[in-house]
């Protein structure tokens, strides 16, 4: 599983704020065969021009809010044409550990996907 090909599909709309910590956040993960998606839905905030920053990130830009399964199908779609063998969603306010992606594909090694989820108090 160590050279399964994990894709990392950040949803996003006009959520700069959330991706000045999330992009950073998920660019310090261990894992080493993994590429993050920037799936971009219409944003006005300069959320583009602050992901094309990051050479590690690949953005999508869509041209209107195509809400969250459109924008979601979009990177999807560009994922598996890449070769993944893994798809992760995360919403641009996420927040993840170092470790997240090798602890993912332990748990679902035989599902094809991988989940996000989070801890409620």
């Amino acid at each position: 599983m160590g050279s399964s090909l994990v894709y990392v599909i950040v949803l996003n709309f006009n959520g700069l704020k959330h991706l000045k910590y999330c992009i950073p956040n998920v660019l310090e993960g261990t894992y080493e065969n993994f590429r993050v998606l920037l799936v971009d839905n219409g944003s006005t905030d300069n959320s583009l021009e602050f992901a094309k920053k990051f050479r590690q990130v690949e953005v999508i830009e869509n041209n209107e809010n195509l809400g969250f399964s459109g924008g979601v199908n979009v990177g999807i779609k560009r994922a598996l044409l890449q070769g993944a063998d893994f798809i992760a969603l995360l919403n641009n306010d996420s927040m993840v550990e170092k470790q997240w992606i090798e602890k993912a594909l332990r748990v679902f090694a035989g599902c094809g996907f991988l989940l996000r989820m989070t801890k409620l108090a």
